[in-house]
């Protein structure tokens, strides 16, 4: 191995190709370590993490988007499916009538000016990206639906935080 004159560390060997026997040594001695270790919990969290990475990465391409909004149009463009849906929050609104009074209070106090929507998450300081309409993606959490103009603005993640801490 030489050495870099500049650093005097040992320069980084590139392999010539993918048919190189030491990256296949490589390549191998990974495999088998992914394979002992796949049960372990250390290692799951790790895979789960870069999984998550590399769903949102893909999530957020135009590609994607184009595609599900697509699906969900055609999925919800059946009869059978927009009749389970009206029945499905005609139910939520017999259930939680207060929830839906301390929404329409908000929104009316949103359309009307009383109330402004920040721009940032009140827990986490991040500005989520906005919507295809140019709407803030920002969530109104409740803490006491008694109190309708008492809300904590949130973005998706901590809303959904926040909500579990909660159940």
């Amino acid at each position: 191995m030489e050495l870099n004159r500049v650093t005097e560390k040992p320069k980084r060997v590139r392999y010539s190709s993918h048919s190189d026997p030491r990256y296949l040594r490589l390549l191998e001695s990974s495999r088998a370590w992914k394979e002992r270790n796949k049960h372990k919990a250390s290692y799951k969290k790790k895979k789960a993490a870069s999984d998550l990475r590399w769903y949102l990465e893909a999530r957020n391409k135009k590609e994607f988007l184009d595609k599900r909004l697509a699906l969900q149009r055609a999925y919800l463009s059946k009869k059978k499916i927009r009749e389970k849906d009206r029945e499905r929050i005609k139910e939520f609104r017999k259930a939680h009538p207060e929830k839906v009074r301390a929404y329409g209070i908000l929104h009316y106090s949103l359309r009307t000016g009383k109330i402004q929507k920040p721009y940032k998450c009140q827990r986490c300081g991040t500005i989520p990206k906005p919507r295809i309409d140019g709407r803030s993606r920002l969530q109104a959490h409740h803490h006491d639906y008694s109190k309708p103009l008492d809300v904590k603005w949130l973005c998706s993640l901590c809303h959904a935080a926040i909500n579990r801490r909660y159940k």
